[in-house]
């Protein structure tokens, strides 16, 4: 079997989880790419987040998920849940 250099690595490229983070998110996304982000969100998290949360999360036909939602069908239908991760791609 021939070797391979490439490495892949399951997961964001960019994950921050500390407090002030949301401030930051410029520093490393653009707004074109935070227009293609896909949303995981808690409700606590969410309504402690609103009023920092860049405009792009307003956009018409962004990927916004209630993880209370996913997780509630996931146990419905007998899912296996992965880690949750919110990315820019």
């Amino acid at each position: 079997m021939p070797h391979n250099p490439i490495r892949v690595v399951v997961g964001p490229a960019n994950y921050f989880s500390h407090p002030g983070s949301l401030n930051h998110l410029h520093d490393f996304f653009t707004d074109e790419q935070l227009s293609r982000v896909v949303w995981i969100y808690g409700e606590r998290a969410i309504a402690a987040a609103q009023t920092k949360l860049p405009p792009a999360f307003e956009l018409p036909g962004q990927s916004i998920f209630c993880f209370a939602v996913i997780a509630a069908k996931a146990m419905y239908n007998n899912w296996r849940l992965s880690p949750v991760t919110i990315a820019a791609w």
